[in-house]
C-alpha cells in the first residue's frame, strides 16, 4: 500500500478557510493508498501547540512564521515516525481532488528507476507553469516530454509527491530558502543526485500571484533576492545571467507598484544581494 504523508502550511488562514485542508480532509482516497498528514500553522501570534486531529492528521502551530523548510522538515520527521513512504506538498490554497489522488496512485504503482519525485501538470492563467526544463541558455521550456523522462525537470512545491527516503538522504529542505526558490533548490538536487522526476498524468489549476499581479511589494523583493540567489548558487554562469535578466525584467513590469511604494532601488538591491549570496554559497 502507498503511504503518503501530506503537509499543508497555513499562514493567516484557518483550517476551514484553506481549500487544501478542506479537500484533503474530505478526499476519497484510492484503495491502494493510505493518506495522512500534517497541518503546520505558521501564523504569527497563534498559541504554539501540537495536537492530533482525528486518527490521521497531526496539527502544529509554531506561534510565528518559521518558513516553509521548517514545516516541510517537521513533516519529514512526522511522516517517518508514521511509516510513510512519500510526502505530498500542498499550498494552503491548492485543491486536492479525488482524481488527482487516483492519478498519483497510478503514477507511483510502477515508478521508473531513479524516480524520486512526481508532479502533475500545473496550469495558471490557462497555461502550463510546471513542470519545466531550463535549457543551456537559461530559458525555461514548460511541460513534460514523456520521451525524455531522464531530463532535468523543475516544478513548483505544491502537488509534488517526493520520496521520503530521498529527502532523508538529502538532509531535508534547505533553511536558507525560507519561502521563495525552495522548489528550484530541491529539484536541482534531484538532478545532481542523478535522479529523475516522474509525471502524474493529470492537470491541476493553481493561482500564482506573480501572474495574477496581486503580489505585494515585500514578496516581490523576496522573490527577486532568493530566485537570483538560486541562479548564482546552482546554475551555470550563462543560465544565471539569463535568469537575472528575467528577474530585472519582472521589476520593469512591476515598476509602477515599485515606484508608488518607493521600492525601486530596494528591488535592485534585492537582486544584487541575491547575486552576492548565491556566489558566496556556490
Amino acid at each position: 500500500m502507498l503511504k503518503i504523508y501530506f503537509v499543508v502550511v497555513l499562514y493567516k488562514t484557518s483550517i476551514e478557510e484553506s481549500s487544501a485542508c478542506r479537500t484533503l480532509l474530505s478526499a476519497r482516497v484510492p484503495p491502494s493508498m493510505r493518506l495522512f498528514g500534517l497541518i503546520f500553522d505558521n501564523t504569527p501570534g497563534k498559541e504554539a501547540e501540537s495536537r492530533i486531529l482525528g486518527d490521521s492528521i497531526d496539527y502544529c502551530s509554531s506561534g510565528r512564521n518559521l518558513g516553509l523548510p521548517a514545516a516541510y522538515n517537521a513533516a519529514i520527521r512526522h511522516g517517518l515516525l508514521r511509516g510513510a513512504d512519500y510526502i505530498l506538498l500542498v499550498d494552503q490554497d491548492s485543491s486536492v481532488t479525488d482524481e488527482f489522488l487516483e492519478a498519483a496512485a497510478q503514477a507511483l504503482e510502477r515508478p521508473l528507476a531513479h524516480q524520486v519525485a512526481w508532479v502533475p501538470y500545473v496550469l495558471a492563467n490557462n497555461r502550463v507553469i510546471s513542470p519545466y526544463r531550463v535549457n543551456a541558455l537559461g530559458v525555461p521550456k514548460f511541460g513534460y516530454d514523456p520521451s525524455r523522462p531522464t531530463a532535468t525537470y523543475f516544478a513548483i512545491n505544491s502537488y509534488s509527491v517526493i520520496s521520503l527516503s530521498f529527502l532523508t538522504q538529502l538532509g531535508g529542505f534547505e533553511q536558507h530558502y525560507w519561502l521563495d526558490a525552495l522548489d528550484s533548490w530541491f529539484y536541482s538536487y534531484v538532478a545532481q543526485a542523478a535522479c529523475t522526476v516522474g509525471i502524474i498524468d493529470i492537470s491541476v489549476r493553481h493561482s500564482l500571484s506573480l501572474l495574477d499581479g496581486h503580489v505585494p511589494t515585500w514578496r516581490l523583493l523576496n522573490i527577486a533576492r532568493y530566485e537570483t540567489c538560486f541562479y548564482w548558487e546552482r546554475l551555470s554562469a550563462l543560465q544565471a545571467v539569463t535568469g537575472t535578466f528575467r528577474v530585472l525584467a519582472r521589476g520593469v513590469f512591476n515598476v509602477r507598484g515599485l515606484l508608488s511604494s518607493g521600492q525601486t532601488l530596494a528591488y535592485l538591491s534585492a537582486v544584487a544581494a541575491g547575486v552576492r549570496s548565491g556566489l558566496a554559497r556556490r
